[in-house]
């Protein structure tokens, strides 16, 4: 049965263990809803917990130029609305306890703001009742954390007299939680870890890469991992996740950023469900030309494209990072960084005029993979530069002498090998990339459109 009940602006749908849920967040929330991707029905859990981890909340998001104004205060908080949706999470869910596996606050980089605002989140889960077991990452070991007293009597930090935790459930130990004093590993070693003598369930808490068979020779339920910004499940019994980090705050970090919901069955069946809390989205969007595609066909089509994803997620902020791919004169145009300029400026007024939530970061174009017979022919340094790469490509046999381009002394040793050809598919995918650079070099910047 449908049950709907208002929280403000927001409000919370259920459909059904099987489908995902909509959480409230505080009213004053600058993004929209959390998502929980959901799962096929099993037995009723007896266990529930969130698990998250690289917070950096000291961190802004960066990588975009030309920020318009109507976005710029979402930027900013994205951040630390993502966190707070991680809080809102284990509150809706009614989570036992929430796992940090690292990197969460690095408190030689934070503001006021940034250490305020997660001792408030700490206390909203006091409040309930929920205990906090944080782990260390490299940016948060606890010799830096002087500033640990301030944290609420909930919050249970890994340190060097604290390696291990029980969580209690009715006076009685329910769950074992293993981690460690400092993170001065970029692996996960099994052997740093106290191994336990009962049958007590395990969770144990690490940071750094991990060697899934190694894991394995501990007894642990769950490992509950950080130092990966990208969500993964990288075995499922014994379980051992990352969570990913709650808001990607770069280009590179594209796709839904969140935390983990970890359910455990009286079975002993452990099950991790997605819970999506990014205010803003990374995306990296392929296009494809051909050699009919004009440029007015495929402003348009970018353009469309804009209007249908923030149409689809009106309160999330989208960047989007464009990548056009294909064949034709159309491609060929586009090697001009003028026309590229052009055509990423025109996205960005209509997303700008209607105050948009979707907004184009960069614009890219693959690389032309043939020029016109023209450019060869061309009394200018462009045909020139062209003829020359071609004859290089006819010529696979042809030495191409890089060391005397470079600078003498030391430095052309190191330089050498780094520009030295390793196959002859290495050698061509060079040339091609020279053509490629050269043309957007030295075309002219108004060619004509197809």
């Amino acid at each position: 049965m449908n049950q709907h009940r208002s929280f403000g602006p927001l409000a919370l749908d259920y459909f059904g263990s099987h489908q995902w849920h909509v959480l409230p967040i505080r009213r004053d929330a600058p993004a929209g809803p959390l998502l929980r991707v959901g799962k096929l029905h099993m037995p009723s859990p007896i266990l529930r917990f969130i698990h998250a981890s690289d917070f950096h909340l000291e961190r802004q998001v960066y990588g975009i130029a030309d920020i318009p104004r109507h976005l710029r205060d979402a930027l900013l908080d994205a951040p630390f609305v993502a966190v707070e949706r991680v809080f809102a999470a284990a509150l809706a869910e009614n989570a036992e306890f929430v796992v940090l596996s690292g990197d969460i606050l690095d408190v030689e980089e934070m503001g006021p703001r940034s250490l305020l605002f997660l001792i408030e989140q700490f206390e909203r889960l006091a409040d309930q009742g929920i205990a906090v077991y944080w782990a260390p990452g490299r940016t948060d070991p606890p010799a830096r954390w002087e500033l640990a007293t301030m944290l609420p009597e909930n919050v249970h930090r890994f340190t060097g007299k604290s390696r291990q935790f029980l969580h209690r459930r009715e006076n009685a130990p329910s769950v074992r939680l293993l981690g460690l004093p400092e993170s001065g590993h970029s692996v996960v070693r099994p052997a740093d870890f106290q191994p336990p003598d009962d049958d007590l369930r395990t969770i144990a808490l690490g940071y750094g890469t991990c060697d899934p068979a190694a894991l394995c020779s501990v007894q642990v339920d769950y490992w509950a991992l950080g130092g990966q910004h990208k969500r993964q499940c990288v075995q499922r019994s014994p379980a051992i996740h990352y969570p990913g980090t709650p808001q990607g705050r770069t280009p590179r970090e594209s796709g839904p950023g969140g935390c983990t919901l970890v359910e455990v069955n009286g079975d002993g069946d452990i099950s991790t469900s997605p819970v999506a809390t990014d205010a803003i989205r990374w995306q990296t969007e392929e296009v494809a030309v051909d050699s009919t595609t004009s440029m007015t066909v495929l402003e348009q089509l970018l353009i469309d494209r804009q209007q249908r994803q923030d149409a689809s997620a009106p309160s999330r902020v989208s960047l989007i990072s464009w990548h056009i791919t294909g064949s034709g004169p159309l491609i060929e145009l586009l090697q001009s960084e003028a026309k590229l300029a052009a055509l990423l400026a025109k996205l960005r007024h209509a997303a700008d005029g209607k105050c948009s939530a979707t907004w184009s970061v960069s614009l890219e174009v693959g690389e032309a993979t043939s020029f016109p017979d023209t450019w060869y022919e061309e009394e200018s340094m462009l045909g020139e530069f062209l003829r020359n790469v071609r004859e290089l490509q006819a010529d696979p046999s042809q030495v191409i002498d890089t060391e005397s381009q470079l600078p003498p002394g030391e430095l052309a040793d190191s330089l050498a090998a780094i520009v030295e050809f390793s196959s002859p598919e290495d050698r061509a995918a060079t040339l091609r990339r020279a053509a490629d650079l050269g043309v957007r070099m030295l075309s002219p910047s108004d060619s004509g459109e197809p």
